[in-house]
């Protein structure tokens, strides 16, 4: 399984420094995610990555996250996410549950509820992260053809 570092995991969520390390210190699925060699999977940066969305854009704070954060590592860790057209982060703000369905309809409301499509926010990912590959393409090196006169 390919793991990402501390750097390429904030690259990747949008995130600063500072911000993941006061993440790691919030979040106990985190926690242990130290040091600089590669230590998140590719669920723990879309778990990341919807965390980010639900506070940058839905304005909630890293601690109304923290009671479903387990939950949210645990699912995300779980999927395989070569293909997430239909799936959707349900976050239940009265019951404290976060889901992950494979559609929005599946999801029973039971009150106030943020309803996050993953199907965009993984597509961005895959592209940062074929991007990100292509630039560190080798370089072709072109030789001289070499004869059998060349060795004589």
């Amino acid at each position: 399984m390919l793991k990402y570092t501390p750097k390429q995991a904030r690259a990747l969520a949008g995130l600063t420094a500072e911000t993941l390390r006061y993440w790691r210190h919030r979040l106990k699925p985190i926690r242990s995610c130290r040091g600089h060699g590669p230590v998140f999977t590719f669920g723990d940066v879309v778990a990341l990555r919807v965390i980010e969305r639900l506070v940058r854009v839905f304005g909630l704070h890293i601690g109304s996250i923290e009671p479903v954060a387990e939950s949210l590592f645990e699912q995300c860790n779980r999927r395989n996410w070569l293909r997430a057209d239909n799936q959707f982060v349900i976050l239940d703000l009265l019951g404290k549950t976060i889901d992950i369905k494979a559609s929005s309809i599946e999801a029973v409301l039971s009150g106030p509820s943020i309803v996050l499509p993953l199907r965009h926010l993984v597509e961005e990912l895959n592209r940062q992260l074929t991007a990100d590959q292509r630039s560190h393409d080798q370089n072709v090196f072109s030789f001289d053809r070499l004869t059998e006169e060349t060795f004589v």
